[in-house]
């Protein structure tokens, strides 16, 4: 029998002239290889990619609102009734959530608006005002953050954007947007 010390002595030999064949190999693999390319040739990109540049769809402005159609959204305080055209509620290819919006001051006097607002950044853009049941669109319309809009409209349209995109700030679809505006959480 032999001794411990020579017995390890060879395994330890044998083990690098393995480790020595398995490296030679594996440089030689990695010589005929790109190493931008997985095996097969096919160049497959990582997981984490430039998402493409947002790019706005067509708006098409709705029929002027129908009264039995407007759901109010509950405001705190309530100096003003916000209403919403529940016909109008679309979301777009590009993801922006449109609505006609109502807004009824404490005499009756009424502000009447057709908006796109991106969950995913805030913003908010008028496409066109009512009056005299019609709407007139907005020349040059812009995106502008709701967060930075003054008054009773701005608390409305940060509401909104509770109301109308989940958490994780993506849009609802429009039958859950109506669900919540009709069974307020």
């Amino acid at each position: 029998m032999l001794p411990f010390c020579v017995f390890h002595h060879k395994i330890s030999n044998l083990s690098q002239g393995l480790f020595a064949g398995l490296l030679l190999t594996g440089l030689a693999i990695a010589e005929t290889q790109d190493p931008m390319q997985p095996r097969g040739g096919v160049f497959a990109p990582y997981a984490f990619e430039e998402p493409a540049p947002w790019k706005e769809g067509e708006t098409l402005i709705p029929p002027f609102p129908k009264e039995e159609n407007l759901i109010e959204v509950p405001m705190d305080p309530k100096s003003y009734r916000c209403l919403l055209d529940l016909e109008s509620l679309s979301l777009g290819a590009d993801q922006v959530t449109k609505y006609t919006a109502v807004i009824v001051s404490k005499s009756g006097a009424r502000s009447i608006f057709y908006e796109g607002l991106r969950c995913d950044n805030g913003e908010y853009k008028t496409f066109a005002y009512g009056s005299n049941n019609t709407f007139q669109r907005v020349r040059d319309p812009t995106w502008k953050r709701a967060a930075d809009a003054a008054g009773s409209v701005g608390q409305f349209r940060l509401v909104l954007r509770g109301t109308l995109c989940d958490d994780m700030r993506r849009p609802l679809s429009p039958q859950e947007m109506q669900d919540r505006l009709r069974h307020p959480r």
